[in-house]
């Protein structure tokens, strides 16, 4: 190699480095730039989590949670959070939903503060079912706004009845029945049904049921079948739920299995009437019914207080033939009034039970009191009229004698007599003299008050208009 090859060949070597050293260059700045194109972008300065929420209507949502990025601040202090268009009926709980920061010491470059507040949604009872997209927005520093949807579900409740309760179910025939399902109270969703009670030996179907959407209220049909119960009483329990709308409830369905017969019940005198303190007597037949075959047992519903029965347990023998046992009602102090007593025959063994009422009719001393004419005009000078009284007794009525006086006759007009004592039993009418003498003002219009008082008893009065017209001249 020559003196003069050399600067050639170290140029040519410091141009290679040189090229290296920009290709490393070049490499690091594409790495760089490569690795700022795929990092993950900033949090928000605002979040919300769970993006949805369900709340039932009067309940409380589950724990939905604010997360906030804020700038630091020179000193601590709360903020608050904004709900936008939030539906009536709906409110948060706490509220308002606040939050705390601490702040930065003066002069320290901090990074952004983080903070959490956590609340729930309240559902009233005036809320509306729906969902709704609610805005989180924070109402202090205006960092930010997150969206939530929000599904109002409408609580209430689940009406369910049989269509057939009792039941009775006869040898193996299936029996059919139905229930319904009736929306209250602003109730909306599918229910679920099935039979969460069967006994042994009784069969049902189906033993689920699909409801269909409420409201409006649905029937569904079903059949329940004796397959080897013994006669008796039994107990279906049908459960219904909705886990949404947070219901769950029960219903019970008596079966009564060997009912292939019942027990007819009717009394002599289905109505009785009598006046405190007496007593009347009855009878009831019992029948066999539906080729029933036994020994009901009877027992007294609703007697009330006052009132007695004899016997007051009534005992027959075995059905067939046909059987009639009297008793009797007395009213010893009860207030006058109508009264139901119901007589109830049962035989479990048969799943029979039957019932038929009779009406006690207890009455009190009364009489209705009246005056004829009920008005009367006069003339002065003109002679005696007449005035007759009497009263209508009704069977309870047992008063001794009856007064009947007049009052209220003005100056100048005279009651002959001016009282009338009436006695039992016959209470014949009583009549009075009505005169005008000159002294009783002419052309005037006045009230006689008629006062009935039996002894013993209570008063009644009757008003009699008394007109007084002017003497004729002749």
């Amino acid at each position: 190699m020559t003196a003069t090859d050399r600067p050639a060949k170290l140029r040519h070597h410091v141009g290679s480095s040189a090229r290296l050293a920009l290709g490393a260059v070049v490499a690091a700045l594409a790495a760089g730039a490569g690795a700022q194109q795929i990092a993950a972008p900033p949090p928000p300065a605002l979040s919300v989590a769970p993006q949805q929420v369900t709340v039932l209507v009067g309940h409380d949502s589950a724990p939905v949670t604010v997360k906030l990025r804020l700038a630091p601040q020179a000193a601590s202090g709360a903020g608050t959070l904004v709900f936008r268009t939030l539906p009536d009926g709906v409110t948060t709980t706490p509220s308002p939903v606040t939050y705390h920061y601490q702040g930065s010491p003066a002069g320290l470059v901090v990074a952004p503060t983080a903070v959490e507040v956590t609340f729930r949604f309240t559902a009233s009872a005036a809320a509306t079912p729906g969902r709704y997209d609610i805005t989180i927005a924070d109402g202090t520093f205006a960092v930010g706004s997150a969206r939530i949807a929000l599904t109002v579900v409408g609580g209430g409740d689940i009406g369910v009845a049989f269509r057939k309760a009792p039941l009775a179910l006869c040898g193996s025939a299936a029996v059919e029945d139905a229930v319904v399902f009736t929306p209250l109270a602003g109730y909306q969703g599918r229910p679920s049904a099935r039979w969460s009670t069967v006994p042994e030996g009784i069969t049902v179907s189906p033993r689920e049921f699909s409801v269909a959407a409420l409201p409006p209220a649905r029937t569904v049909a079903f059949s329940v079948q004796a397959t080897g119960a013994r006669p008796g009483r039994y107990v279906l329990t049908l459960t219904v739920a909705d886990r949404a709308a947070g219901i769950s409830k029960t219903a019970d369905l008596e079966v009564r299995v060997g009912g292939c017969g019942d027990v007819g019940i009717a009394f002599r005198r289905p109505s009785i009437s009598l006046c405190a303190g007496e007593t009347a007597d009855d009878a009831v037949t019992l029948s066999p019914i539906g080729g029933y075959q036994g020994q009901p047992r009877l027992r007294w519903e609703g007697v009330p207080k006052g009132i007695t029965v004899a016997p007051g347990e009534l005992t027959p023998g075995s059905l067939p033939p046909a059987q009639t046992l009297p008793f009797s009602v007395r009213a010893d102090a009860a207030p006058a009034g109508t009264y139901t007593l119901t007589l109830k025959a049962s035989d479990p063994a048969a799943g029979v039970e039957s019932s038929a009422a009779v009406l006690v009719q207890v009455g009190g001393p009364d009489f209705t009191p009246s005056v004829a004419p009920a008005a009367l005009t006069v003339q002065a000078m003109g002679g005696a009229r007449t005035l007759t009284a009497s009263f209508t007794a009704n069977s309870c009525f047992a008063a001794r004698t009856m007064r009947i006086s007049v009052s209220g006759a003005p100056a100048g007009v005279s009651v002959t007599p001016a009282s009338v004592d009436v006695a039992a039993p016959a209470y014949a009418p009583a009549t009075f003299a009505i005169d005008v003498g000159r002294q009783a003002p002419a052309a005037t219009t006045f009230t006689l008050t008629f006062t009935f008082q039996p002894s013993p008893g209570t008063a009644k009065t009757v008003p009699v208009t008394l007109s007084v017209a002017a003497r004729s001249e002749e």
